[in-house]
């Protein structure tokens, strides 16, 4: 039932305006907390997380849109044919991960030169690269398979079907690789081979056709070789199929170095801005955290949160959301565009929107009637002042 004010002596609605005062104490610790928690999120955490699945999906997808690129010709990418490709990467299942925080948008921006900007961009390759060496662990057994299937066809025994391969027959080979044991590895892989073209082909190697695949199989485990002459099974990866003529991969300062001055230019600006931007949201919810604590305190309790109302969504918003949207419905309005793989953007930039869902739920229904009652109390303080002049 609504507070009948005009009932009351002057004293009793001093007495009640400080009581409600008083209540507001528990809602502005919550605002405390929420802003908090939001504030630090925003500065400590990533502003934007791009994960890219690589699997077969994504293969198949990068795979197909080469093709249509060449008139819906089929064939091999860096040595490899559409059904390698499957293969390879049939049980593959990791990701490329790239994140941002507000710390990395600040260096990048505000460095005296482009180191910062360069430094963005390594910590994104050294993150690329950990994911290589995952990748190259996950093919292995598809890549070993691959070697036995061209040795066999090199050997004129045929060709066998790599949907029937069974990969896990050679982990043990790989094993023995990375353990430096050539001649054990060698053992184990003719052994599989045996295995397959008899489940495959109904046939029995020869010795003939065992020193065939053997040589076979020493070119590969050449290719394996550093230049200490380690074995490392994810040198093949880069190296079979290629020879005498693989590319020379420059290194990440190269690639840095290639990049114009104007472009890291506009790098470097574009992270200034952004870290400008990054620091006011994350600002503006400290400042309601301070003024929330101030406010405990003080006599007049009501906390205003219009500024972070109006700018709290937009860090999710722009970071999170509109790219989501953007890679979902960009294909279906732009018919020219490839279809893209499945890019899951991300970051802790939800932790903010979030925060301010809870700050709208403690502002409409804890704080407004409290609010509401002191501005009648006060109305009807201020009305019997004017009266009585």
């Amino acid at each position: 039932m609504k507070a009948d004010y005009s009932q009351l002596t002057g004293e009793e609605l001093e007495h009640e305006k400080k009581k409600l005062h008083r209540k507001l104490i528990a809602p502005n610790i919550a605002i405390l907390i929420i802003a908090l928690i939001a504030a630090i999120s925003l500065a400590a955490g990533a502003w934007i997380s791009v994960k890219v699945p690589v699997n077969e999906d994504l293969v198949v997808s990068v795979f197909d849109s080469m093709s249509e690129g060449t008139d819906g010709e089929s064939g091999g990418t860096e040595g490899f044919s559409e059904e390698q490709l499957r293969f390879l990467f049939k049980d593959v299942n990791t990701e490329i991960a790239i994140s941002l925080t507000m710390r990395d948008m600040l260096n990048a921006g505000f460095a005296a030169d482009d180191s910062g900007v360069r430094a963005v961009i390594e910590n994104s390759v050294s993150g690329a690269m950990d994911t290589v060496e995952t990748l190259a662990e996950q093919m292995m057994p598809s890549m070993v398979a691959i070697v036995a299937a061209e040795a066999v066809k090199e050997a004129g025994l045929g060709e066998l079907d790599y949907a029937e391969i069974d990969t896990s027959g050679f982990e043990q080979t790989i094993q023995q690789l990375n353990a430096q044991d050539a001649e054990g590895a060698k053992a184990t892989f003719l052994a599989s081979c045996e295995q397959l073209a008899q489940e495959q082909l109904n046939i029995t190697l020869s010795d003939e056709d065992k020193s065939a695949i053997s040589d076979s199989f020493d070119e590969a485990v050449d290719l394996m070789r550093d230049e200490t002459g380690t074995i490392s099974t994810s040198n093949l990866l880069t190296n079979l199929g290629e020879g005498e003529n693989a590319p020379d991969i420059p290194t990440t300062d190269e690639l840095l170095d290639k990049i114009p001055a104007d472009t890291m230019n506009l790098l470097q600006t574009a992270f200034k801005a952004a870290g400008i931007a990054a620091v006011v949201c994350a600002g503006l919810w400290a400042l309601l955290a301070l003024l929330a604590l101030l406010h405990i305190f003080l006599k007049n309790k009501k906390v205003g949160m219009w500024y972070v109302k109006l700018t709290g969504l937009f860090p999710f918003a722009i970071c999170w959301l509109a790219p989501t949207l953007a890679l979902k419905f960009l294909p279906q309005i732009v018919s020219e565009m490839p279809a893209l793989p499945a890019i899951a953007f991300g970051g802790l930039t939800f932790i903010s929107a979030l925060c301010l869902l809870a700050l709208w739920i403690v502002s409409i229904f804890w704080c407004h009637p409290i609010k509401k009652r002191i501005r009648r109390c006060k109305d009807e303080i201020s009305l019997r002042g004017r009266a009585a002049r």
